[in-house]
């Protein structure tokens, strides 16, 4: 087994090596992407620690693949600015702001709003500016797609994470025996969770349609048809219905962008849900979990403010609203800062803390509540801003420009990943993915309206 400071030199050097050579070949640009790509192969369990903060190889890949782009000749910042753009400013600004108020100032603030909201943002945003681009990164998503697909199929059938028999990994990362469900092992692959690794295959589902649209590539079609189909047996084999509803989401959302006639049909699907959602939450949250039984926590009945209430690990989203309203109410404009969050439960005022429910829940799993806890009101707004702008910005390119596929897709991915983001909190494994998939789109944005006034993204 490698440990932990070998495997992250090692994978450092190994893909800032790959890094240089396809940047003398390509530039900067598809550089830039095919490295941060070849970075979703990393464990997110491999870090290391400077100047007080976690450095997985994804940041620090992107770190030196933003430094070498700042430097090559070529690289230029290119504008107009799109939403996404702004409210990525609007995230990383707050995150600065409530940090400072609450726990005063560190540098280590500025690092790591930056880190954690503006670096994976740019580093997709500045990834590619056009078609062409776009099909020089999507070999390398396929392939890293693939492979990551293949692992969490193998996981699933043998119960062994290949990942974890190279590299070690960090105890209390997660729990093997709270991981199976129907007897197998949930497939978790290079995330700490199988949740995590789920939306990070869903979240790169879009590049697959770059190869389909691809007239050059009719041969390689059923290369990607083949990705495909592995991509969603390792959705399953995680076996989180979490995300599989978003990959649901996700393929209802582009049915209903593509053709008019499914939009009164899904319309209609979607209002009988909500409404039956919010007239029996638990009855449509049993029908969810399809006879999964939580082997150490089933169906217990717990006390939450005065009142016993039955409690499952799926019961916990819907009472995690309850455990969560007092201190959400009370959050305020910024709210209790990111150290008051960091451990569970969450140290912070509000909490019912005499209620074995909220020792119960492991996270709070709802990334816009805890959002909400942690920067405030602000925080909760600016935080759905993100996934509506870039859903937005994407419909517009897809009517727009010659990226229809893609974009189309990506705003599918979009609308099902903001769903799946209210049964789990924003984590750094997916996060990155998320957050350089806006950048991706930004991106494309600015290219497009560069091309429309005349202008060459690559000058």
């Amino acid at each position: 087994m490698i440990p932990i400071e070998t495997a992250w030199w090692g994978a450092l050097v190994l893909i800032v090596s790959i890094w240089a050579i396809v940047l003398r070949r390509s530039g900067p640009y598809v550089a830039f992407g095919v490295a941060i790509v070849l970075s979703f192969l990393a464990p997110g369990w491999i870090e290391m620690e400077f100047l007080g903060l976690p450095f997985d190889v994804r940041l620090s890949v992107a770190i030196v693949a933003l430094t070498g782009y700042g430097l090559h000749p070529d690289s230029r910042i290119w504008t107009p600015l799109t939403l996404p753009d702004l409210v990525i400013a609007a995230m990383m600004t707050l995150h600065i702001v409530s940090d400072l108020v609450v726990e005063g100032f560190s540098w280590s603030i500025l690092l790591r709003a930056y880190g954690e909201w503006t670096l994976p943002f740019y580093a997709g945003r500045y990834a590619v500016r056009n078609q062409q681009e776009l099909r020089k990164i999507a070999p390398w998503v396929m392939v890293v797609l693939g492979l990551l697909s293949v692992e969490a199929i193998i996981e699933v059938l043998t119960g062994i994470n290949l990942w974890e028999v190279l590299f070690a990994r960090k105890a209390g990362d997660f729990v093997p025996d709270l991981g199976r469900r129907w007897g197998f092992m949930r497939a978790s692959g290079t995330a700490i969770n199988p949740i995590f690794y789920a939306m990070i295959l869903l979240l790169l589902l879009p590049w697959v349609s770059v190869t389909y649209s691809n007239p050059q590539s009719r041969g390689r079609r059923w290369k990607a048809a083949i990705v495909t189909i592995l991509s969603v047996l390792g959705m399953c084999a995680t076996i989180s219905r979490g995300p599989i509803a978003g990959l649901i989401i996700a393929i209802a959302s582009y049915g209903v962008i593509r053709w008019r006639p499914l939009r009164w049909i899904v319309a209609t699907l979607l209002t009988v849900t909500v409404i039956c959602s919010v007239i029996w939450p638990k009855e449509v949250l049993d029908l969810t979990r399809m006879g999964v039984q939580d082997q150490h926590r089933n169906q217990e009945v717990v006390e939450l403010d005065g009142e016993e209430l039955e409690y499952s690990g799926s019961l916990t989203r819907i009472l995690l609203f309850r455990a969560y309203s007092r201190a959400l109410r009370n959050a305020g404009f910024l709210g209790y800062g990111t150290e008051a969050v960091r451990d569970f439960p969450p140290n912070i005022p509000h909490l019912p803390r005499k209620s074995e429910a909220i020792y119960l829940m492991r996270h709070v799993d709802n990334a816009y509540v805890l959002i909400g806890l942690r920067f405030g009101w602000l925080g909760i707004a600016t935080f759905c801003l993100l996934p509506l702008t870039t859903f937005w910005t994407a419909i517009v390119l897809a009517q727009t420009s010659d990226l229809r596929g893609v974009c189309t897709w990506y705003a599918a991915v979009m609308a099902g990943a903001a769903a799946v983001l209210l049964t789990v909190y924003f984590a750094h494994d997916f996060g990155f993915v998320f957050l350089w998939s806006c950048g991706i789109v930004s991106g494309l944005a600015t290219a497009a309206v560069q091309s429309r006034r005349g202008e060459s993204p690559s000058a």
